[in-house]
């Protein structure tokens, strides 16, 4: 690996930090492996980005209350529904009105405290949010690769890697929104207590807790996988293993951000209460069953009264949490737990709304499809057309202001 980053620097000292950039979140890429992701990378994000524009010419948005972050069409139409909330994080700090009617705290804020301190100036601050998505996009790619290079073979993780990139919903890694981030520190979180790095495992886990509320799941998900491993003698106890318990001070340092802003530590859960699409504590699978009854007493096939994104989200949800068990078998505990921990928050929420992007960070999915494309090329071609045909639509709905998740 050292011989190839040589070649690629070519012996000169201004291309170390490239050198340097590359070989940490994917020691195992070799020059042609980078110069491969790389190429994934642009033209997925190209295409999605000269789409996202393009339909903005010529379809009108939807009639719905909208926030513009920028005069330049091609950079606004990253930047849709929670978009703006992370935006005013980053320029006015948390608030939270009487009424409720102005109410930030269901966002959680190490991404826009990123955007903040990479850019103070306010006009500049949307900028740095879509440059900050998608730095950590690219390095989920280069961490996703790395992963399953070394768990199933470069094929797999080429493929790996191409596969999340035109999953369904991986237009919210281009946006402004956490989901590149956050994706980015759960991998680095698993890959670190894989190697039993039990420190960076913690620490990586704190901050993926800072950045969305499923965060805190990896606790109980590398808990629960640790008490397995030793159980099953696979590990023995060490008391650097209780690193793992620093992914709380993550919840702990949310919960005391608001505290100073808010005055209530607990304002992210009593505003997800309080939103226009209320998100309650339920037992899990409730939302599925109250879906369900809906589809019976609601709809209407032959008139054509459904809810398309309902429908998606319930599927989503039963084959994610299919998936998530079937991992148990599959690539053992650890990612059992994990994709099942990661799914449990939007299961318990009382609604299924958004499932499609709640799937994002299980990047155990990516890895399952790249397996079986790799095997059959019939399938390969079917998930290359299915996958970016529902990745343009989501596109399209959500660069016209259209509720996608």
């Amino acid at each position: 690996m050292n011989d190839e980053l040589k070649e690629m620097g070519g012996g000169s000292q201004s291309k170390g930090w490239m050198r340097r950039a590359l070989a940490s979140p994917a020691p195992s890429a070799t020059r042609q492996d980078v110069r491969t992701i790389i190429l994934i990378y642009l033209v997925t994000t190209a295409s999605l980005w000269v789409l996202a524009y393009g339909v903005t010419a010529v379809f009108p948005e939807n009639q719905t209350p909208r926030w513009h972050s920028t005069k330049v069409k091609a950079l606004d139409v990253w930047a849709r529904w929670d978009s703006a909330r992370y935006l005013d994080i980053a320029r006015m700090g948390y608030q939270q009105s009487a009424d409720g009617s102005n109410d930030n705290t269901r966002w959680f804020p190490l991404y826009p405290y990123l955007i903040a301190s990479l850019m103070p100036a306010y006009r500049y601050q949307y900028p740095a949010a879509q440059l900050i998505a998608l730095v950590a996009y690219l390095m989920l790619l280069f961490v996703l690769f790395d992963v399953v290079a070394q768990w199933h073979g470069k094929s797999v993780a080429h493929l790996a890697v191409l596969y999340l990139s035109i999953f369904p919903s991986a237009l919210f890694f281009r946006a402004v929104y956490a989901e590149s981030l956050f994706a980015l520190l759960i991998l680095l979180s698993y890959r670190a207590y894989s190697r039993g790095s039990y420190f960076r495992c913690g620490l990586y886990g704190a901050l993926a807790a800072m950045t969305r509320p499923p965060g805190i799941m990896l606790l109980p998900a590398f808990a629960a996988a640790l008490t397995w491993e030793i159980a099953q003698k696979k590990k023995t106890f060490r008391p650097a293993m209780l690193w793992i318990g620093t992914i709380a001070a993550g919840l702990a340092a949310v919960m005391l951000i608001q505290w100073r802003a808010v005055g209530d530590p607990l304002a992210f859960l009593h505003a997800a209460a309080r939103s226009p699409a209320p998100r309650s504590l339920s037992f899990p699978g409730t939302s599925l069953v109250t879906d369900l009854k809906w589809m019976f007493t609601g709809w209407d096939l032959l008139t054509g009264k459904i809810v398309f994104h309902l429908l998606v989200d319930d599927i989503v949800a039963v084959l994610a949490l299919v998936g998530a068990i079937y991992f148990f078998r599959r690539y053992g505990c650890l990612a059992g737990c994990l994709s099942l921990f990661l799914m449990l928050p939007p299961l318990m929420s009382g609604q299924t709304i958004g499932m499609i992007r709640y799937v994002l960070p299980i990047f155990f999915f990516p890895i399952f499809l790249a397996e079986i494309g790799d095997r059959r090329p019939w399938f390969h071609s079917f998930w290359l057309y299915a996958s970016c045909l529902f990745l343009a639509f989501y596109t399209i709905c959500f660069a016209c202001w259209f509720w996608t998740a």
